[in-house]
């Protein structure tokens, strides 16, 4: 029994980016568990689709950058630097650390700071129903 190994090509991910950025837009209305249901619907499929693809280290990078855009998402929808500050704290960083990431312009580069990512952190996501598409990944090459 013979795997048939192939790549998704860059074209490919190009699209798979797009899609999910149009799933994930920052001014999209709905709450945090819509926009992660439709999310994971997507990824999930996507992840089926390419499962005989020895790509592991592609579908880490689309995980990771899932995460971050979803943290620009929450981010962004925070609006405030009083609510940034609050949710940050609520999350468990440290008053002094969530003043630095309440006063952040752009939500892309937010997303991938140390503060952020220590409230958002990837057990966040797991805990709110994110899918990781690494995860699914390995679940089905191993079946």
């Amino acid at each position: 029994f013979s795997v048939i190994t192939f790549q998704p090509s860059g074209s490919v991910l190009v699209y798979q980016k797009q899609t999910i950025r149009q799933r994930t837009r920052r001014t999209r209305s709905g709450t945090l568990e819509a926009v992660i249901r439709d999310v994971n619907e997507y990824t999930m499929g996507w992840t089926g689709y390419f499962r005989l693809a020895d790509t592991p280290s592609v579908m880490a990078e689309l995980d990771g950058w899932l995460r971050r855009r979803m943290r620009q998402l929450v981010w962004k929808r925070w609006k405030r630097g009083k609510t940034r500050f609050r949710e940050l704290v609520a999350l468990g960083v440290p008053r002094e650390r969530a003043g630095l990431g309440a006063i952040g312009i752009s939500p892309w580069r937010m997303a991938a700071s140390p503060v952020v990512n220590e409230g958002l952190s990837n057990a966040y996501w797991q805990q709110q129903g994110l899918r990781s598409i690494v995860e699914r990944y390995r679940q089905l090459r191993n079946t």
